[in-house]
């Protein structure tokens, strides 16, 4: 048949439109029948969404090839295909990128990346949000408190600082989303007490700084790796200070508290009570002394966690 004839043929609507059939969706479409060969490799316009569909069996089977313009669907995308024919990807699933799929463009499953953010001061239960593989968590014990000052017989001695607790990073694997994971955040200790211990569950620990009575300087807490976690770095802490222990009185400052790494300030040791930590994870300054006086030490801050959950 020639162009002209071809042309003379359409009436009406039919005048310039390339497709044979119009269904109101793809289930009219496919609940569509009565095909004969002749029909085959004709187009088909998709209302709903107009996509163009070719009819590439009787039964009848489909194959989506392009799309009519103006075109609306929202959060579809337009691509050129197969001969340059502008396909339409329908909107993805949640957790899905665009990616290449036989050379054109789909849906992949994402990769790693960053699903969220977690920031916890308090202990509670967290529960691993959906598509959470792994979390890299950053923890902070709790700090210790000063060490008070004392007199025994002729000796006078002002506390030692107390030790921050552990500063971690680590890294936790092989996550299950749904499932619920105690959270501990380490308290900081009293004067002349220990700080708590700071957990991700049973994956990752930083241990809360310790507190010696009397004049030594306490000691900073140390990280606890469980199964299917990893240490990345820890540390970053400061050295507590040292009370001063003599035979006979005198006015003395307690010890420094010690500090992790940028996360407060360290506490000063004057001659009277020990100064409190502040920011996460700091140790109480020592109690000092101050003729005919002995005072006690400053308490250690808690500590904190910062969970990134990843994909």
């Amino acid at each position: 048949m020639s162009e002209s004839t071809l042309h003379r043929s359409f009436k009406g609507r039919q005048i310039h439109v390339p497709h044979s059939f119009e269904f109101a969706n793809a289930a009219q479409r496919e609940a569509s029948g009565d095909y004969v060969s002749t029909d085959l490799y004709k187009l088909a316009l998709q209302l709903d969404d107009k996509s163009l569909w070719q009819l590439t069996a009787v039964t009848p089977t489909w194959k989506e090839v392009g799309v009519q313009l103006p075109f609306e669907a929202t959060g579809d995308l337009l691509f050129r295909g197969e001969n340059g024919v502008l396909v339409r990807l329908p909107i993805g699933a949640d957790g899905k990128i665009l990616g290449a799929v036989s050379g054109l463009p789909g849906w992949v499953d994402g990769g790693a990346g960053v699903i969220g953010v977690t920031e916890l001061t308090a202990s509670q239960t967290v529960t691993v949000p959906a598509g959470a593989k792994a979390a890299l968590v950053d923890l902070v014990g709790g700090g210790a408190g000063g060490a008070n000052a004392y007199i025994s017989y002729t000796y006078w001695s002002s506390g030692g600082g107390g030790g921050c607790g552990e500063h971690l990073l680590g890294l936790a694997v092989n996550l299950t989303p749904g499932d619920e994971l105690t959270c501990t955040i380490g308290v900081g200790g009293a004067a002349n007490n220990n700080g708590g211990a700071t957990s991700f569950g049973s994956y990752l620990t930083a241990e809360g700084g310790t507190c010696t009575p009397g004049s030594p300087a306490g000691v900073n807490g140390d990280p606890v790796i469980g199964t299917d976690g990893y240490k990345l770095s820890s540390g970053f802490q400061s050295v507590p200070g040292a009370g001063v222990t003599i035979e006979g009185s005198g006015n003395y400052k307690g010890g420094d508290g010690a500090a992790p790494w940028k996360e407060g300030t360290v506490a000063k040791g004057t001659e009277y009570t020990g100064a409190a930590a502040n920011g996460h994870g700091c140790g109480g300054a020592g109690g000092g002394t101050h003729i005919p006086n002995v005072y006690n030490g400053g308490p250690g801050s808690d500590g904190r966690m910062t969970i990134i959950w990843l994909g």
